[in-house]
């Protein structure tokens, strides 16, 4: 007759058992339920492109996301995903799992940031945004800027990117860096190129740079879409007619560090922006023009209009004789004052 073993032993094995099973069901658990030491909404991390598996979950453990790093690294093994990690910046929801971190890292689910660029910005103007964002250090972005062989590859026919960096709204990752984001802007701006347009170009005599040259004047003299073929017509008679474009926006560009007062001297110093004492358009762009300027740039409406000169709404006047534009300053710029006076005396008023 078989001697059954104590009762206790029995409950002994049994308790240890329970243990056994309740620690490696725990373990199991936290590979799909992980709880961090710090409780947070979310953290972001960026994991750097060429990071092993081991150094990955080292700084997911560091970040608190990862209650056991080896966790990670055992799941990513045995699924066998190590050269399916992608690098990049990513917002991570706490808590996380291990299973849910690496299901992440595998569809190279990161963070986008987003750029917009405004119509009539420099490069400089766009390069405070960029930078700002910090997906790119100031240095790069402008180290990128002065290649000329990336202006070549892009085929940018200037000696800088200003003027072809088009205005829009972009989403960048922070693996994309400089010259990504100058080639997707300078892409942008291939595609805004209407092929009708390019033909009125080649119509009037303008080449890429002279069009995107004027382009970006008219936008700056005017935010208002509606008044930029009418903006175009002015500078086209202009240059018709051998006249100088006096636009006060070249001889701005032209001023190192402006102040932002446009003085009389400013209007009279040499610079090869100053449109007051050269005549023809400048020898590039002055900022970064939108749809609607280079439209109007090659498209200008039909006037004789030689002038125009801001209201006191946002808009402009627009005149055929000096005389007419003379009125129009009076009566928007310099009412009541000594110039006035001046100008009303010149103008035979």
């Amino acid at each position: 007759m078989t001697k059954r073993p104590p009762i206790f032993v029995w409950i002994y094995w049994g308790i240890v058992s329970s243990i056994i099973f309740l620690f490696f069901g725990f373990e199991l658990l936290t590979f799909f339920r992980n709880i961090p030491y710090v409780p947070r909404d979310s953290v972001v991390v960026f994991v750097k492109p060429g990071s092993s598996v081991k150094e990955i979950s080292t700084q997911l453990s560091e970040s608190n996301i990862l209650l056991s790093p080896w966790k990670f690294r055992f799941l990513t093994r045995l699924r066998k995903k190590q050269a399916a990690l992608k690098p990049g910046e990513y917002r991570f929801d706490l808590p996380s799992t291990p299973w849910a971190v690496l299901e992440t890292l595998i569809g190279g689910k990161v963070l986008r940031h987003k750029i917009t660029v405004r119509e009539g910005l420099t490069v400089k103007d766009v390069t405070e945004i960029v930078t700002q964002t910090k997906l790119v250090n100031i240095n790069e972005f402008q180290n990128a800027l002065a290649r000329q062989d990336l202006l070549k590859s892009f085929e940018v026919p200037s000696e800088t990117f200003e003027g072809f960096l088009f205005p829009d709204t972009y989403y960048f990752t922070k693996t994309d860096g400089a010259i990504r984001i100058l080639e997707t802007m300078v892409a942008r701006f291939r595609q805004a190129i209407v092929p009708q347009d390019e033909h009125k170009a080649k119509e009037i005599g303008f080449n890429l740079l002279q069009w995107v040259t004027l382009a970006s004047i008219i936008e700056k003299e005017s935010n208002l879409s509606q008044e930029h073929r009418f903006i175009s017509s002015v500078f086209h008679n202009r240059l018709r007619k051998r006249m100088r474009l006096q636009s006060d926006p070249t001889v701005i560009y032209g001023i190192p560090n402006f102040n932002g007062n446009l003085t009389k001297k400013d209007l009279t110093t040499k610079t090869p922006y100053n449109t007051y004492t050269k005549y023809g358009l400048p020898p590039g762009p002055i900022g970064n023009p939108g749809a609607s300027a280079l439209h109007a740039a090659v498209n200008p409406e039909n006037t004789d209009y030689l002038y125009f000169v801001a209201d006191r709404k946002g808009r402009h006047v627009f005149s055929k004789t000096y005389k007419e534009h003379l009125k129009a300053v009076l009566l928007f710029q310099l009412p009541g004052s000594a110039n006035a006076r001046n100008l009303a005396k010149r103008a035979d008023l």
